[in-house]
């Protein structure tokens, strides 16, 4: 989180050098569905305006990517970069014909420490994204999913904070395909700004085998009251 707030200012300079590019991001889409062993498979939805050939910058929060491994629809030429040494953002040129958003999917090989684990058997997913671009960032959305198996057992903090004040809570405990997860939203990120989500996780607890056994006793009992009861009938 310190070294996302360090590029804060060195970004401003950039978009005050560069000025803002003509296309706009108006909506960020993110989704990661996270494999166990610590894997993901991540797919970003961008709303763009923009005139065909031109280059657009957005955010891209994932490291040990590749080129190679990106697949896009609704652009060309989609490159890995850093501007002025920042962290990295993802650039390419809007296709001649879109009719829809681009969609960038990829894996993200080690994206979890899955090894990782604290006290009554919690994982913690981590993430965060800054807006190392010049230009400012429409409304974020990403959607943050745990593999079969594993629940959310609390959210631990969120940028945006969530404030008594505000309007609604920017972050919902969702369910996407039978998986459940976080979604975290904003409504715009200048230049400098970031994302992040950190929560817990765990399987579901299990009964205990002292509940089971009671549970098992008192079938016994229920059949044994319904023979007595027939009986005396």
């Amino acid at each position: 989180m310190g070294s996302l707030r360090k590029a804060s200012l060195a970004l401003l300079l950039v978009a005050a050098a560069t000025g803002a590019p003509a296309a706009q991001v108006s909506c960020y889409r993110e989704e990661v569905r996270l494999a166990e062993g610590g894997a993901a498979r991540v797919r970003l939805t961008l709303d763009v305006t923009g005139t065909p050939g031109e280059v657009v910058t957005v955010p891209f929060g994932h490291a040990g990517v590749t080129e190679a491994g990106l697949e896009v629809t609704g652009a060309t030429g989609a490159r890995i970069t850093c501007l002025d040494g920042g962290p990295r953002v993802l650039a390419f040129t809007l296709a001649a014909v879109s009719p829809g958003p681009v969609t960038v999917r990829f894996d993200a090989p080690a994206f979890l420490d899955w090894k990782k684990v604290k006290a009554f058997g919690n994982r913690f997913f981590s993430y965060g994204l800054v807006n190392a671009t010049p230009a400012r960032l429409g409304r974020y959305e990403g959607t943050f999913l745990l593999p079969p198996g594993q629940v959310v057992g609390a959210v631990v903090e969120t940028v945006p904070a969530e404030s008594e004040s505000g309007p609604r809570r920017p972050y919902e405990i969702v369910r996407v395909d039978g998986l459940d997860g976080v979604r975290l939203t904003d409504d715009g990120a200048a230049p400098g700004d970031t994302v992040h989500a950190t929560f817990r996780f765990k399987p579901p607890r299990r009964p205990s085998l002292f509940l089971l056994a009671l549970v098992g006793l008192a079938g016994l009992y229920l059949i044994r009251f319904s023979d007595l009861v027939r009986r005396d009938t």
